[in-house]
């Protein structure tokens, strides 16, 4: 589908004349042998390679999730609009992940925003093929099946606070929210009190380890 409709709409810019073609293709000028190349290129399978995930298929869905899940910026993230200016925090990449505070201007920030909003006619994946919700779960067992998973490697383990804290609402709570360095676990050693229990006699209960995290 994506082949002919790239075609298609490659066809109607030509005939349009809305495309410079090169010295190599001057046979796109002639009406009838472009549609005879177009006929050509059409009956050619066109296969995208795709290269490996480093951090395997889990992370690169993760990373896909936030911008087929969610918005152009979550909520949190908005300061202000005064004086027609926005005010949002960023992280830096470049800069050892820090949050940094933005400045822009009413209409550049409705620009960059306008940008996340899909084309006319497009979806998002999550509504379409074999991750329509109606047919998700049978779709997904289909594909499982394909390509011979084994059970094993179809458990996955729960994700963790810090991951869905990441995904849904794009915080990071295993960093700082000052200096946005890592913050560090550590266990502090074990306390023996002296307590009166629930039946009234003196003893002894332990208390710890402790999370300082």
């Amino acid at each position: 589908m994506f082949r002919a409709k790239y075609l298609d709409g490659l066809a109607e810019l030509l005939e349009e004349g809305q495309l410079d073609i090169p010295a190599q293709l001057n046979e796109l000028g002639d009406t009838e042998r472009r549609r005879r190349q177009l006929r050509c290129w059409k009956s050619k399978p066109w296969v995208v390679y795709s290269k490996a995930p480093f951090a395997g298929p889990r992370k690169l869905l993760d990373y896909l999730g936030r911008y087929t899940h969610r918005v152009a910026i979550s909520n949190h993230r908005l300061l202000c609009c005064e004086d027609g200016e926005v005010r949002f925090t960023y992280r830096d990449r470049r800069d050892g992940d820090r949050q940094k505070t933005a400045v822009i201007p009413a209409d550049e920030f409705i620009r960059r925003f306008l940008q996340h909003v899909l084309p006319s006619r497009f979806q998002r994946i999550r509504h379409y093929g074999f991750l329509a919700n109606r047919f998700k779960s049978q779709r997904l067992a289909q594909c499982r099946q394909l390509l011979g998973l084994r059970s094993a490697e179809l458990r996955q383990q729960k994700p963790q606070a810090a991951e869905q804290m990441h995904v849904l609402l794009d915080i990071d709570i295993t960093r700082c929210p000052c200096c946005g360095d890592t913050l560090q676990r550590e266990q502090l050693p074990s306390v023996a009190p002296a307590t009166i229990g629930t039946c009234g006699l003196r003893g002894t209960q332990h208390w710890g380890p402790w999370d300082t995290s």
